[in-house]
């Protein structure tokens, strides 16, 4: 290859590559990361080190059928007809609904996982919660179990430059070796 040639293909690649990372790069990796981030967080229940988030309560406590996301689950247990005994607490509360309740997982009403998106801009990509509700409910969620949950994990995190360093090679193949 010719130096000009050389010369003309890096800055073909100086122009074009702030383009291809935000209209292709970035969303996939993006989207890739955000589905394990919530995956680790709300189908295994691990924090940000990759640990169990914790158990749910076993405390005794009696639920109102405002406190039940499956309403058709609450039987009313007291003389008021208003509340439900849970003797195994808010275990229980999932369990009789048929939620998942091995150990914290975070999953409830399903709005925390929901709110939780990507957004490319020009420096890269985010991701973070859509509304300030939620974001306030996972503070509280870190905060009762005293670890990072909605931080990214290292393993996260390399994945991501694996993914992003990957990219660029093929970008730079494409570009250099096309010939």
């Amino acid at each position: 290859m010719e130096i000009q040639d050389y010369i003309k293909k890096i800055q073909y690649l100086k122009e074009s590559l702030p383009k291809r990372l935000n209209e292709t790069v970035y969303p996939e990796i993006a989207e890739s990361i955000t589905n394990e981030y919530k995956n680790r967080i709300f189908t295994k229940g691990l924090d940000s080190d990759e640990s169990k988030i914790g158990e749910y309560s076993e405390k005794p406590m009696n639920a109102t059928k405002e406190q039940f996301v499956k309403k058709a689950a609450f039987t009313s247990t007291s003389k008021s007809g208003k509340t439900m005994k849970l003797k195994s607490g808010y275990k229980e509360l999932k369990q009789v609904q048929g939620l998942k309740n091995e150990s914290v997982n975070l999953v409830y009403s399903g709005d925390l996982r929901k709110s939780i998106q990507s957004n490319v801009d020009a420096n890269g990509f985010v991701i973070g919660f859509t509304d300030k509700e939620n974001a306030d409910k996972a503070q509280k969620l870190e905060d009762k179990y005293g670890k990072a949950i909605f931080k990214l994990s290292d393993n996260e995190v390399l994945k991501m430059k694996q993914r992003v360093v990957t990219a660029l090679k093929k970008i730079h193949k494409s570009i250099f070796y096309a010939d």
